[in-house]
């Protein structure tokens, strides 16, 4: 089966969305919050490498990401205030 990388991501980001819903009804609620220092500087690295254009800031998508989770060890992700987030388009 091949599949498209527009229908991989979706399938990734359906598979966190639940992980993140799990996880919230687990712990009660999580902190969804993304400084918005942290979303200028990864949209940035976005725009940089062609995965945006200026106008797709809306369309993003940013969280934040610990040890072991998909996009922590990228040079993609920053590290604000001792916490590391990422995000995609």
């Amino acid at each position: 089966m091949n599949i498209t990388q527009k229908q991989l991501k979706r399938i990734i980001k359906e598979e966190l969305d639940d992980m993140y819903a799990s996880a919230a009804d687990a712990e009660g609620a999580i902190n969804y919050d993304v400084p918005h220092e942290a979303k200028e500087q990864i949209f940035a690295k976005m725009i940089s490498r062609g995965f945006a254009r200026e106008g797709d800031f809306e369309g993003a998508e940013f969280w934040e990401v610990l040890p072991g989770d998909y996009g922590y060890d990228t040079d993609m992700s920053v590290e604000i205030a001792g916490k590391r987030y990422y995000g995609e388009i």
